[in-house]
């Protein structure tokens, strides 16, 4: 069965992280990781000496596999990482400590991570990223609105992740519902960042898209010392092309704006895959060192092998399947289009396939 995986949220994804957890040391000063801590990079090299993380494959200390990913699409550079105990992958090549000093104590560095799209633990790519950050021995809080039937509690911690919810109504109609959901979303997450930051240090804001509006609190935590990482999940200029064709260029062009304000004021990028690091470079004016490809994997402890069931072909000799997101900015049209083209324009009539998601 061959699998053609939509969007980026696929099982547990690990990705991260970041260089700059010290709001104390210049960004300019690369430092170790400390003793006990082990960083190894095992790359294949595209000739231009990069290295763009594009697999990652995270071990506890027990060696068992956390995540792993083994796509081949897309990957001009690949470089497998391997989280070993309390190692930590860094998204440019500044390294810094896990903790600092704090009134003669030590305190771990603190990651604020903000996403508006989803719901976590629901939102699975973040989910992973925060666990992977815990295990790697950060303190983490996550900012993110209540699910509809899902994650309710206002604030809740899980498994090391501490998870701050605000109420959320998601939009509906033209361009206008979506200025109502986002300046609410804006409104909570300013208010609880603000909270957090009372409370502790902030020493890293990680900020996750849709909305490219969440530099805006980045900008506020900056004036503390905090760093900012833009983790890029969607282009949101050609999103809301998709979604709302007839808007004309004005509506694409005050998202491209926008995004260019959070690329100008991030630190890194974490990127999903090839073409979002190149829209980073290019569009948004990124030096590449600081764009980091990250790819989403499943859960390998729950993605298992199964015996097949032959019954799910309808009596064909190949399956192919999609599972993911199935909106109107995923191109689940173009695998439509291919299965057309494969019918009836190469006359293939041993193929079935399924779709999964909503």
């Amino acid at each position: 069965m061959y699998f053609l995986t939509g969007g980026w949220c696929i099982g547990r994804a690990v990705v991260t992280l970041h260089g700059w957890a010290s709001r104390r040391t210049p960004f300019s000063q690369p430092r170790s990781l400390g003793t006990g801590v082990r960083l190894r990079l095992r790359s294949r090299w595209n000739g231009n000496g990069g290295a763009d993380t594009a697999h990652v494959s995270n071990e506890n200390a027990s060696g068992r596999s956390i995540a792993t990913s083994r796509g081949r699409l897309g990957a001009d550079r690949q470089t497998t990482t391997r989280f070993e105990d309390r190692s930590v992958v860094n998204v440019a090549k500044f390294v810094r400590p896990l903790s600092h000093s704090d009134n003669g104590g030590t305190t771990k560095a603190h990651i604020l991570v903000l996403v508006e799209n989803l719901s976590v633990p629901f939102d699975r790519r973040v989910w992973q990223e925060s666990r992977a950050l815990v295990d790697a021995g950060y303190q983490v809080t996550v900012i993110c609105p209540m699910g509809a039937k899902q994650d309710r509690e206002p604030e809740v911690t899980i498994e090391g992740v501490r998870i701050l919810r605000y109420p959320l109504t998601t939009a509906v109609g033209g361009p206008i519902g979506y200025l109502r959901e986002y300046s609410a979303a804006l409104w909570h997450t300013m208010r609880l960042a603000i909270r957090v930051c009372r409370e502790d240090t902030v020493d890293v804001v990680q900020a996750c898209n849709p909305p490219d509006l969440l530099f805006l609190v980045a900008l506020v935590l900056r004036l503390t010392g905090s760093r900012f990482v833009f983790d890029h999940h969607d282009l949101v200029p050609e999103l809301f092309q998709s979604r709302f064709p007839h808007r004309g260029r004005t509506l694409y062009w005050m998202t491209r704006v926008v995004e260019r304000l959070t690329f100008a004021t991030a630190d890194a990028v974490i990127a999903t895959n090839e073409s979002y690091r190149k829209v980073a470079i290019e569009r948004g004016k990124m030096s590449p060192e600081r764009v980091t490809v990250v790819r989403s994997a499943p859960d390998l402890s729950r993605f298992v092998r199964r015996q097949p069931a032959p019954t799910l072909r309808r009596g064909k000799s190949y399956l192919t399947a999609y599972l993911g997101v199935m909106g109107p900015q995923d191109g689940v049209d173009y695998a439509l289009r291919a299965l057309a083209h494969l019918r009836y324009g190469l006359g293939r009539e041993d193929v079935h396939s399924i779709f999964m998601g909503a």
